[in-house]
């Protein structure tokens, strides 16, 4: 190539990098009726479709401080009080104590720092409160006061519970989480709020005080609660447009019929007998509490597949009727699962978990039960006969007078279980569980498997496993209620058939 035509050549490589790949305007739109303006934007390389701004020309727009020190190559926004620093041909912003990254470098072109709209969104956007707000799909900029798209907030404290109801302008996603026992917060994406319009001290019972900020394109409600409340569920209404909050009263003491100890548990043929007519199945977990994570699968979403599916089967097989403590995501305390599942006065409770632990080879199922030996502590007889409580008892002594019938059941579904699943049988063992101590009726909780174990979590995650267990339950159910309604229970005879030991490592 001759000279003259490599100078050519080289200068067209500086005009193509120095001049804009395609041309548009941003639109800035003032919410206090000044003029629109227009900005010119940029896509100044071939690879790369973001547009670009001038830094200098939307701070103009803006009404933003900003300051250039060439020497360093880094331009300085003034956003209110903070101070924001970006540096050319890096993606680095820093915002006060935060360290962002852009997703394309700031770049210099014509005597000017040029800059992805991604920086108006990602980080004017949160710096303003929402004073700078950018439509990427119109190309444009709304300058001015955010407006709400929380339209109202009610409340309901009709049922004894207090149920929030989020009223919106339009259907958005959102996320409820609880925190801790004394704050659920609800996130909800891609829309605007007002604080000052929320905020509200003590708008309703269990409600201390509710607020709100603006997190970017995230707007976050907070309930602070009484520290009595019962757990919540949350759901949606009217098409997405209503986020509906039920916060649970607290409990009463629950009156129990007077009884004393006795020198020794009664046997299962002891108590009032009656024929098998309900079964109460309990999908552990739930809501903000999604118990074991393992391999993409969370307890809570299990146990509730698995509980309304043998909720199907045993109602087919039995005729009894099956009732669920929960029936969607829902966060419940044990004390609450306890009520709900006494009011039922089922024939018995099936409590369905996961198991998990460190070691990722642990496996096979379990049946848990609170037997007699650990209703009978000293603990539990001091608590379960104290004169001070008159007509109440501790609700974690229900289970006493059941004792022996929650081992003979857990017995009996451990030996069909083991019958028909693939998985190791980890046996009915007596356990220390708060939950079924509140039960008053036989109960168990039934750890189905590890989700901790890679081979185990696909294993019981499939259709096949499920029909399995239900299968196996409602045989256990069907012998457990033969010999209850023929007065036949009989804990020796039945003792600790195929119980296996427990492996080490394994979680209680």
């Amino acid at each position: 190539m001759r000279p003259r035509h490599l100078i050519f050549a080289l200068w067209g490589l500086i005009l193509a990098r120095a001049l804009p790949v395609s041309a548009e305007d941003l639109r800035v739109e003032y919410e206090d009726g000044r003029r629109t303006a227009y900005l010119a934007l940029s896509r100044l390389e071939k690879n790369n479709m973001e547009w670009f701004v001038s830094a200098d020309a939307l701070g103009r727009a803006l009404d933003l401080e900003r300051f250039w020190r060439p020497e360093l190559r880094k331009l300085v926004f003034k956003v209110g009080e903070r101070r924001i620093q970006v540096s050319v041909d890096t993606r680095l912003v820093l915002d006060e104590d935060r360290d962002l990254l852009l997703h394309v470098p700031v770049r210099y072109r014509g005597g000017s720092v040029m800059l992805p709209l991604e920086f108006i969104e990602t980080v004017l956007d949160p710096a303003s409160d929402g004073g700078i707000r950018l439509r990427r799909d119109e190309l444009s900029v709304a300058v001015g006061r955010r407006e709400t798209d929380i339209v109202r907030i009610e409340y309901d404290t009709r049922s004894g519970d207090t149920e929030v109801r989020i009223h919106m302008a339009r259907a958005f996603r959102h996320r409820v989480q609880a925190t801790s026992h004394e704050l659920l917060r609800v996130h909800i994406f891609d829309a605007q709020i007002d604080p000052v319009t929320v905020a509200a001290e003590r708008p309703a019972p269990l409600i201390r005080l509710m607020r709100a900020e603006q997190r970017g394109r995230e707007a976050v409600l907070y309930l602070e609660l009484d520290r009595r409340i019962d757990g919540y569920e949350s759901q949606a209404r009217n098409g997405g447009r209503t986020i509906v909050l039920v916060l649970q009263r607290p409990l009463e003491p629950m009156p129990l019929p007077e009884f004393k100890l006795p020198e020794t548990v009664q046997s299962p043929t002891a108590v009032d007998q009656k024929r098998c007519n309900m079964v109460v199945l309990d999908a552990g977990h739930g809501g903000a509490d999604g118990g074991v994570q393992g391999f993409g699968r969370s307890e809570k979403q299990l146990t509730l597949e698995l509980a309304q599916r043998m909720k199907r089967i045993l109602e087919r097989k039995l005729d009894l009727r099956v009732e669920l403590l929960r029936s969607s995501d829902r966060a419940l305390t044990d004390d609450r699962r306890a009520e709900l599942a006494n009011k039922l006065d089922g024939t018995l409770l099936i409590s369905l978990h996961c198991n998990g632990w460190f070691d990722p080879a642990a496996s096979g199922f379990e049946v848990l039960f609170v037997g007699p030996q650990t209703m009978m502590s000293g603990d539990m007889m001091q608590r379960a006969n104290s004169s001070e409580l008159e007509d109440f008892r501790p609700w974690n002594t229900a289970q006493l007078p059941f004792a022996g019938r929650s081992q003979v059941l857990a017995q009996l579904l451990q030996i069909e279980m083991g019958r028909r699943l693939q998985i190791p049988n980890r046996g009915a063992k007596e356990s220390d569980i708060d939950f079924l101590k509140g039960i008053a009726m036989p109960a168990v909780m039934v750890e189905v498997g590890f989700l901790t174990n890679p081979e185990e979590a696909d294993t019981i995650s499939g259709q096949a496993f499920a029909d399995n267990v239900a299968e196996a339950v409602a045989i256990a159910v069907e012998r457990y209620c033969e010999q209850f309604e023929a007065g036949e229970l009989d804990l020796d005879r039945i003792g600790s058939a195929g119980v296996a030991p427990e492996p080490r490592g394994a979680r209680r």
